[in-house]
């Protein structure tokens, strides 16, 4: 009796090792299923990522000359600054080759950048300066540093990947804004995007994104302070080739009282057009 009392302990004791092996091993599974399903069931991250392959995936490639107008604290006048800007999709929705080439003013003329926009590691980033005429290397994680003395940066030009944020839906709402003496309305999502990784400058953005073009038509950047340090809108929207397209675009500081807008010279805007590959490398810079 005390054998078979003793054997019967070691044979519970076993199948309750055996649950608990299955259970362990079990939990990763699950844990790593339902991670699936709420990265695939986020409709805010799905939104994002429409709206980003809709402002800086459109056409396989795009070629444009944007003016860029800087407006420095105090000064009625803008600093004007033009330069070619040509990008060229190696992946939809991931990585990227861009050249910016600046014909005005003189003192900037044949200062160019070449990016090579990467997801999952940092940006190859170079900058030809004609008047030492040195390429310098410019650290990829700088991506959210002021671009040539305006109020864009890097990341806000080329785009920021939808996984390096968490979002979430804030609510839906009509956004308005005044362009060429009328009022325009777009039907909006307003998502709320917070970095996984603690960021420098900016603690959170809230965006706005049309419901028809996906396209983000207000962005506001808050810093750690909560307080709003950059405000971006789109002003003017118009179809070019097909593909809607942001003409007109203002980024505002306010706290330096400073405000950029870019000018997308429609003429000179074209998708789709025959850009070698070697335009992207170093030697092309001079």
């Amino acid at each position: 009796s005390a054998l078979a009392t003793g054997n019967a302990g070691k044979i519970k004791v076993h199948q309750v090792n055996k649950m608990c092996i299955f259970t362990k091993r079990a939990i990763p599974y699950f844990i790593i299923l339902i991670s699936t399903l709420t990265t695939y069931a986020n409709p805010a991250s799905d939104i994002i990522k429409k709206a980003n392959l809709a402002k800086h995936y459109a056409g396989s490639n795009l070629k444009t000359r944007i003016a860029m107008l800087v407006y420095y604290e105090g000064a009625k006048k803008p600093n004007k600054k033009i330069f070619n800007y040509i990008k060229k999709d190696v992946k939809n929705g991931g990585k990227q080759k861009y050249f910016l080439y600046f014909t005005y003013p003189p003192d900037i003329y044949k200062t160019a950048f070449i990016v090579h926009k990467h997801i999952n590691t940092d940006d190859y980033r170079r900058l030809y300066l004609p008047a030492s005429q040195k390429i310098l290397m410019i650290n990829g994680e700088k991506k959210q540093c002021p671009f040539m003395g305006s109020d864009f940066s890097a990341e806000d030009i080329t785009g920021r990947h939808e996984q390096m944020d968490n979002h979430r839906i804030l609510k839906e709402e009509m956004y308005s804004v005044t362009s060429e003496k009328q009022r325009l309305h777009y039907q909006t999502y307003v998502i709320e995007s917070i970095p996984k990784i603690k960021e420098e400058n900016t603690s959170k953005t809230i965006t706005w994104v049309d419901q028809k073009t996906f396209l983000p038509v207000r962005k506001v950047f808050y810093d750690h302070f909560s307080e709003q340090y950059k405000i971006y809108k789109a002003i003017l929207i118009k179809p070019i080739n097909g593909y809607p397209t942001i003409i007109k675009s203002e980024m505002l500081s306010p706290l330096e009282e400073t405000k950029t807008v870019f000018l997308l010279d429609v003429k000179n805007t074209y998708y789709n057009t025959d850009i070698p590959d070697n335009l992207f490398e170093d030697s092309s810079l001079r």
